[in-house]
């Protein structure tokens, strides 16, 4: 048996949208077995390279491992951690000093894939990620149309893109819709730096502002990839590598039983 298909045989335990203990509101609890652990700003601000990499490397299901490997890579391809120190071994880099006012955004994203078992939902309920996401605002359902991914690259793209609105509570629009309206924007913003200076024929002005757009136009793009593309990613490796670490932790004591 493969490890897909192993982790299509696990999926079948059973998902669901968990009621959260509010008694510590940063340390809240969803009602389910096994739990996920929640974290504190200075936990998550603690973290280093070395921690977030053994989180992986503990693992011995190939297909987590493989999951989390390209969930990293869009981390590390998001500049998110735009200082090149925090990839080091040596003197290793806390978060809380390459992305300090962005903790408070990766806690309130783990809070909510505490609430589901997201690996459990995309192996063994793809019906049920579906019906979820036919519930997107009509607009972005006819642009836009959701499919279940087949691989890993596939899963992780629906991960980032659609965390909102598999999870609860849900939202109507998507991380890529927001992107795409993002582009769409620039485009018009930069057709009418062109046209309305040349309709007026202001020559000079045209060529000030339309040679300050690409810089602009990269800027507002890395920006968004970095603080949304990327975060969204390393809250998905974070609560993934929390859930797969539970289900290799339940597994061991059925692995020594069937030793000879």
């Amino acid at each position: 048996m493969t490890e897909l298909e192993r982790g299509r045989t696990a999926g079948q335990a059973g998902i669901g949208n968990y009621q959260l203990d509010s008694s510590d509101p940063e340390l809240e609890q969803p009602n389910y077995l096994p739990p996920k652990p929640g974290y504190l700003k200075s936990e998550l601000g603690e973290l280093t390279f070395r921690d977030l990499q053994a989180r992986r490397d503990r693992l011995d299901n190939q297909f987590a491992r493989d999951l989390l490997g390209k969930l990293w890579k869009q981390v590390e391809d998001s500049g998110l951690l735009k200082d090149q120190s925090f990839f080091q071994n040596r003197n290793p880099v806390r978060l809380s000093e390459v992305m300090e006012s962005n903790i408070p955004r990766l806690q309130d994203l783990l809070k909510r894939l505490r609430g589901e078992h997201l690996g459990v939902l995309l192996l063994g309920h793809e019906e049920e990620v579906l019906t979820r996401l036919n519930a997107l605002h009509p607009l972005q359902r006819m642009l836009m149309p959701a499919r279940m991914p087949v691989d890993n690259t596939g899963r992780v793209r629906l991960l980032i893109d659609y965390a909102e609105n598999i999870t609860a509570p849900f939202h109507r629009t998507s991380h890529a819709f927001r992107r795409a309206g993002l582009i769409t924007l620039l485009v018009c913003v930069s057709l009418a730096m062109i046209l309305i200076p040349v309709l007026v024929g202001d020559d000079f002005h045209f060529s000030t502002v339309f040679s300050q757009f690409p810089t602009w136009y990269i800027l507002s793009i890395t920006a968004f990839r970095r603080n949304h593309t990327g975060l969204r990613a390393l809250a998905l490796y974070i609560s993934l590598s929390d859930e797969f670490a539970c289900d290799d932790h339940d597994a061991e004591p059925q692995a020594e039983d069937s030793l000879p």
